[in-house]
């Protein structure tokens, strides 16, 4: 029988639609506050992302009210009810807007939800909202019907290339023209009435979109150049990478984030950065900045302020990824800054804290999620709703690591070939899947890309402190953990020596003290900056770091080689900078191996000093590396153009700036390039447009256009 006879033959269809349309169930409220909401018994078949509708209660402040829970006074300035974030339509306006989606699904049916709009109460129940009813015929089963949900999406059209928006898609005024209702903050939103409706609604994005399957995925083999010249030469960005920027607060990681922007200017990489936590000022900063540049055209800001609720900073985020998305899906470039990422952290552990708070019978699970059943059928489930009943404590304030406590979370399970605690699968999946949004998608699919630069406050556990002069100095822990030294017990040391080794214990004494005040080890959470082992786990996933360190003199950041890398290779390098980068890397590594081996007072010895102690060979590393830093050094929103960058480590190889002082370095280097645009534009674009690394004629060429630069400036130099 055919399918089609098969369908006409069902006269039971239109009966079965309509029973299974009906049969909508209703989920228990057993936590609603700061921006989540955790319930029990929703839909099983409903994706993450679906729209959440709830029975009852307080669906969002009204204009002119303040918001709940976060202490603030701000009125809504809109002059309008708070709508439609999520839904099917192509514009937002069209339909009435819920203010919450599904966020996260445990195995046992216990489900978490993200509240938007300044939601102040909910009701006790509530249910997925379903778009439609779909018809499917099976050749085996016939006629079936399923549902389909509404997913929550946000505008990712064209018209907002340019833009500083909200996570609605609704324009921010960051100029300050006149009837712009500029507040005191820096940035508000258009004033009522005639507000101008949200921008890029021609098109929508799921805002929680899935990751790309490894199906999906294709090698990354293409550089995506960021101007920055620490981060082209020691830890290259791909298209389709991930990579983490750490460093401690006042380490230059958001302006080396920006630059990398600025790079991309005339590159045709759609660029989206999510200004999640930060000031209006700095937004509006960093807007001035690119627009004077000529970039902010291809541009796009999603902002929510520090202020704002948790799952507002947390949705912007997504927003942010969804509009990148539509540039990779559509099988071009784009690269998403994202500044900063501390909101998935503080998101996990409110996850944590609020499941804490009701009760073991809801917080302990077993292996990836499910829950630990009692010996009667349904107690858990029983004590879960009687949770809800009650009153809804706000979650206690937690500083210790999600998932740290509890017999559930102690057990190892298998996830991605590794060996890890329940809690901590389940930690990382949430973190993954932001991060491995990223990603080049195979030729089939477009061929495009989505490169993801994860700006992080805080550095990885290396045992080292890192200086403020773009040096990290190799140390151990402090005094009070590492035993006493008696120079007394070292028989054979000379006069001189020990007067040294003692000079190097007092140094290090210093140091620990100055640490124990005002310094953190990098092992520890700096400035209130993210934990180190969630730096570390945000590490385990992402393709690779780049930890920035404060520069010296005009630059404001600098790159820490020993703890940053690539786990891309060599193909994410430049072809101009494919041999000249992996041998600059090795130089500056083998000066942290020799600073290592001498101790906190290696950067107070002289030469001669170091010969002494450590070698002839010891003494020309620290000397070569000094002189590679101020090489790669770069004031900040100068990003450099590749083909500098591969004269600039030419020079370097060769030898050309080796008779040249650290502080001169910059100059040199400024003077050749001045003379090789010049005499050598032809030369420079062959670099720039390489496809393969530069041949000998190449570079015998620029080894006699820096001889002829040496001797037309002999004086000048």
């Amino acid at each position: 029988m055919s399918l089609f006879r098969r369908r006409v033959s069902a006269p039971n269809q239109l009966a079965a639609l309509r029973e299974r349309e009906a049969q909508v169930e209703l989920g228990t409220v057993l936590y609603a506050g700061d921006g989540l909401a955790i319930v029990l018994g929703l839909d099983n078949d409903a994706p993450v992302g679906t729209v959440l509708s709830f029975v009852g209660g307080a669906r969002g402040y009204e204009k002119g009210s303040a918001r709940e829970g976060e202490g603030e006074k701000r009125a809504c300035r809109t002059g309008q009810s708070e709508r439609a974030l999520f839904s099917h339509h192509h514009h937002p306006s069209i339909h009435p807007s819920p203010h919450s989606a599904l966020l996260w699904r445990r195995s046992d049916n216990i489900c978490f939800a993200v509240l938007l709009g300044g939601v102040a109460s909910v009701g006790e129940r509530v249910a997925c909202r379903i778009k439609g009813i779909l018809q499917v015929v099976d050749a085996a089963d016939g006629p079936l019907t399923q549902r389909e949900y509404d997913v929550a999406t946000v505008p990712v059209g064209p018209g907002l290339a340019g833009a500083v928006v909200d996570y609605r898609g609704r324009a921010l005024d960051w100029e300050g023209g006149s009837g712009s209702g500029l507040a005191d903050d820096g940035i508000s939103l258009p004033p009522a009435p005639g507000a101008s409706p949200p921008l890029g609604t021609d098109a929508a994005g799921a805002l929680f979109a899935e990751c790309p399957p490894m199906e999906a995925r294709s090698q990354i083999c293409a550089a995506l150049t960021t101007g920055v010249k620490g981060i082209d030469a020691l830890t290259p960005l791909g298209r389709g990478q991930c990579l983490l920027v750490l460093g401690a607060p006042g380490s230059g990681k958001t302006t080396a984030a920006l630059d990398a922007v600025l790079a991309q200017a005339s590159s045709g990489v759609r660029c989206v950065v999510a200004a999640v936590g930060c000031q209006p000022a700095a937004v509006r900063a960093a807007a001035e900045a690119l627009a004077r540049k000529d970039a902010l055209g291809h541009v796009t800001i999603v902002t929510a302020p520090a202020g704002a609720p948790l799952g507002e900073r947390y949705v912007a985020l997504c927003a942010a990824a969804a509009i990148a998305e539509r540039a990779r899906d559509g099988g071009g470039d784009a690269l998403l800054v994202v500044d900063d990422g501390g909101c998935l952290p503080e998101m996990w552990e409110r996850v944590t804290a609020a499941l804490a708070s009701l009760g073991p019978a809801v917080a302990e699970e077993d292996a990836l999620g499910a829950v630990k059943t009692k010996e009667k059928d349904g107690e858990g489930a029983a004590e879960a709703a009687a949770a809800a009943d009650g009153p809804r404590p706000s979650p206690p304030p937690t500083s210790s690591p999600p998932g740290d406590e509890g017999s559930a979370d102690e057990a190892l399970v298998e996830y991605e070939g590794m060996l890890v605690s329940a809690a901590a699968a389940a930690r990382r999946r949430f973190f993954a899947s932001l991060l491995q949004r990223a990603a080049k998608l195979t030729p089939r699919l477009g061929g495009g890309s989505l490169t993801m630069a994860l700006v992080l406050p805080g550095v990885p556990a290396s045992g080292r402190r890192v200086g403020g002069g773009g040096d990290a100095s190799a140390s151990s822990s402090s005094s009070s953990d590492s035993p006493a030294i008696d120079l007394d017990s070292y028989t054979t040391l000379s006069p001189v020596q020990r007067e040294k080794m003692a000079a190097a214990l007092a140094a290090r004494a210093k140091k620990a003290a100055a640490g124990a005040k005002g310094g953190s080890p990098t092992g520890a959470s700096a400035g209130g900056g993210v934990r180190t082992e969630v730096i570390e786990e945000f590490m385990s996933i992402a393709d690779g770091q780049a930890v920035c360190v404060r520069g010296d003199g005009d630059a404001a950041y600098a790159i820490d080689p020993a703890s940053s890398v690539s786990r891309i290779g060599a193909r994410a390098y430049p072809p101009a900078l494919r041999t000249l980068g992996p041998a600059v890397r090795l130089e500056l590594a083998q000066a942290v191996d020799v600073a290592r081996t001498l101790g906190p007072s290696a950067g107070s010895l002289s030469p001669a000093e170091v010969a002494s102690l450590a070698g002839p060979r010891a003494a020309a590393a620290l000397i070569r590396a000094d002189r590679v830093r101020a090489a790669l050094t770069q004031p900040s929103g100068h990003p450099v153009p590749v083909e500098e960058e591969a004269v600039t480590l030419h020079a370097l190889a060769a030898g050309w700036l080796d008779a040249v002082p650290c502080a001169a370095i910059p100059r040199r280097l400024g003077l050749l390039m001045s003379a090789l645009r010049r005499s050598r534009p032809g030369m420079l674009s062959a670099l720039a447009g390489a496809v393969d690394p530069p041949g000998e004629d190449v570079l015998a060429e620029l080894d006699a256009a820096m001889e002829e630069v040496a001797a037309a400036f002999q004086g000048a130099l």
